[in-house]
C-alpha cells in the first residue's frame, strides 16, 4: 500500500478515476482549508438514469465571506434533498444485481442529517471504502490541498442498466460499479491501478 501524503479535495460520490487514484495510499488527506469551490463536484454528482445524464445537488447554506474553506461549508436541510437524491440512486441502479446487498448501508446514511459537508462527504467516502474492501485511512487536515494528477484510463466495459439506450458510460460515480460489479468492484479497481502503473 502506498503512502504519499498528497492532499486532495472531498468529492460527493466521487468517480471511479479518484477513487482508484486514492484507494492504495495508507492514508488519505483531505484539506479542511481549501476555499470551496461551486464549480467542484465537492456537493453534487452524477449518474445515469432512464432519460439520460441526471445531476443531484446538495442545497448548501449562503456565506458570508467570499472564501469560505471547505470545512465549514454547512448543509441546508430545508428541503428533504437525501430522500429525492436516495430517489436517484434507487431509480438508476435498482435493477442492479448487487444493489439489495450493498445498498442498506447507503440508504441508512441517507436517512441521517448532518450539518456540515465534509461530515456528510467523509462518512459516505468511508462507507464506500468498506465496500469495495479498502483500508485507506480519512484524515481531515488544514493544509491545503495539492494540484494530483487524476489519471487518464481506458475502462473495461461492464453491465450498466441502461446501456442498451446509451451505451457504455465510462468513469461513473463509484456507486455505479459497487452496485453493478459487488465483489469484483475491488478487483477492476485494482486492474485500473495496475494498467496506471504500467
Amino acid at each position: 500500500m502506498e503512502s504519499q501524503s498528497e492532499i486532495f479535495s472531498m468529492l460527493y460520490l466521487p468517480r471511479i478515476s479518484w477513487i482508484v487514484s486514492v484507494m492504495s495510499k495508507e492514508k488519505l488527506l483531505i484539506s479542511l482549508n481549501e476555499v470551496f469551490d461551486k464549480a467542484e463536484y465537492r456537493n453534487r454528482f452524477e449518474l445515469i438514469g432512464a432519460n439520460g445524464k441526471i445531476i443531484q445537488t446538495i442545497p448548501l447554506l449562503k456565506w458570508k465571506k467570499k472564501q469560505t474553506s471547505a470545512g465549514n461549508i454547512k448543509i441546508s436541510n430545508d428541503t428533504n434533498w437525501q430522500h429525492v437524491h436516495w430517489q436517484s440512486i434507487q431509480s438508476s441502479y435498482g435493477k442492479c444485481s448487487y444493489f439489495l446487498f450493498y445498498s442498506d448501508d447507503f440508504k441508512k446514511l441517507y436517512n441521517q442529517k448532518f450539518e456540515f459537508l465534509i461530515d456528510w462527504n467523509t462518512i459516505l467516502l468511508q462507507t464506500i471504502f468498506k465496500q469495495i474492501r479498502s483500508k485507506t485511512e480519512i484524515l481531515l487536515v488544514n493544509q491545503l490541498p495539492e494540484k494530483v494528477k487524476i489519471c487518464q484510463f481506458h475502462f473495461p466495459e461492464y453491465y450498466q442498466p441502461f446501456s442498451h439506450k446509451f451505451g457504455f458510460s465510462a468513469d461513473q460515480n463509484i456507486l455505479d460499479l459497487i452496485f453493478n460489479l459487488g465483489p469484483d468492484a475491488n478487483k477492476y479497481l485494482q486492474n485500473l491501478s495496475l494498467l496506471a502503473k504500467s
